[in-house]
């Protein structure tokens, strides 16, 4: 299983980074979630792109029975620019996802493929009992190591 994920090139945030350190490593690095870990690398959660988007979203279209059509917001790009600058200096701890679906080394990898199938993104890889952040788990990984960059 660890064979499937590269540990030395995996992005971390920690709680008191600030929202916009967070958004810019999101963009940086191509991915939807990044990890957030205390001081001994113990994962605290995910903070995910989804959660920063819903902050530049009005409230109603976030709430469980939101609208889904947002045709009568005259949010232009400026005024979602201002609420980011709004919530730039915000530390991501208090945006974290911390009950994050994490894998460990001993996660069958049909399992991983099935949570990465059904929406889960860019899996914390932690080890069993003390949730030290090991590594990430994509579903680019997944499909370089079954082989599916290979050109045969």
């Amino acid at each position: 299983m660890t064979a499937i994920f590269n540990t030395t090139d995996f992005a971390v945030l920690r709680a008191q980074d600030s929202v916009a350190q967070a958004a810019r490593m999101l963009v940086e690095r191509k991915v939807d979630a990044l990890p957030v870990v205390d001081d001994a690398d113990i994962l605290l959660g995910v903070f995910r792109a989804d959660r920063l988007l819903a902050m530049l979203l009005p409230r109603v279209a976030t709430l469980e029975s939101g609208v889904s059509d947002l045709a009568f917001v005259s949010d232009t790009l400026d005024d979602l620019r201002e609420k980011m600058r709004a919530i730039a200096a915000r530390p991501v701890g208090e945006f974290v996802e911390r009950d994050a679906t994490v894998v460990h080394r001993d996660t069958p990898l049909p399992e991983i493929m099935l949570l990465l199938y059904r929406g889960e993104n860019d899996l914390p890889l932690v080890e069993r009992g003390n949730n030290k952040l090991l590594g990430v788990v994509s579903a680019t990984d997944v499909l370089r190591a079954v082989g599916a960059g290979d050109r045969r």
